[in-house]
């Protein structure tokens, strides 16, 4: 092989690459038969938005007339779940076993249990 065959077939396959790169790029550029009634379905889906938009805007806003009062609906009176109404007469009685340790973070309450089973016995 001679020493300037393999520089001149690197050429020849770049040249064969780029123009067949430029033949495709010109395929792409031509419009497809088929995706002409697609465009234009779209194109009167476009025009009927458009319409749709424009009665639209048309139409005026539901702004109050000057003079009426808007009512609001009732206001419940709702209380959060740790405010919970004690009667002071009426002694809570405890719900957990009294080996059970009663503490607190951020005022809610949390117990420490024992993880035996005859620790767990509930007091009634």
């Amino acid at each position: 092989m001679q020493r300037w065959s393999f520089p001149l077939m690197v050429i020849l396959s770049l040249c064969c690459l780029f123009v067949s790169n430029l033949q495709s790029a010109v395929e792409a550029e031509k419009p497809l038969s088929e995706s002409d009634s697609d465009i234009k379905e779209m194109l009167t889906r476009i025009e009927q938005l458009e319409q749709r938009v424009r009665e639209l805007e048309q139409k005026p806003a539901l702004v109050p007339v000057p003079g009426t009062t808007l009512t609001s609906p009732p206001r419940l009176l709702l209380t959060p779940p740790g405010a919970a109404k004690v009667i002071p007469a009426l002694p809570q009685q405890p719900t957990h076993p009294q080996n059970w340790k009663r503490n607190q973070i951020n005022g809610i309450d949390y117990y420490i249990v024992p993880l035996s089973q005859s620790d767990r016995t509930p007091v009634r």
